[in-house]
């Protein structure tokens, strides 16, 4: 179990009751178990919140976006190569209505072109 440390915390009334209620209805053993489910919560958003502001950043990265076409469009070859090895003609994924070719994306877009090596 990991070392607890003592602290104090201000809080307005209203949080102070709301908070008795849900221990009261038996959602935490204790004003200090609400707190720290309360803070692991916030602090697990937190850290969503930073992951989810990354890949924002690359959905509007075009360097980025280039490189994942270009591994798209790799696994998309290798994975023909293997279908065709095992005596497929066509994968089942294809009849999906969300599916999307990576070959057939345009070859020498300017958003899709690999960067120099």
């Amino acid at each position: 179990m990991p070392t607890r440390l003592r602290t104090t915390v201000a809080l307005s009334a209203e949080l102070l009751e709301e908070m008795d209620a849900h221990v009261r209805q038996g959602e935490a053993a204790s004003r200090n178990d609400f707190l720290e489910k309360a803070l692991r919560n916030q602090l697990a958003a937190s850290r969503r919140a930073a992951i989810d502001a990354e890949f924002a950043k690359m959905a509007s990265d075009p360097t980025y976006q280039r490189e994942a076409v270009q591994v798209a469009r790799e696994f998309a070859e290798a994975d023909w190569e293997a279908l065709l090895t095992a005596g497929e003609t066509r994968p089942s994924s294809f009849d999906h209505p969300g599916f999307a070719n990576p070959l057939s994306l345009p070859k020498g877009s300017p958003d899709l072109t690999p960067p120099p090596k």
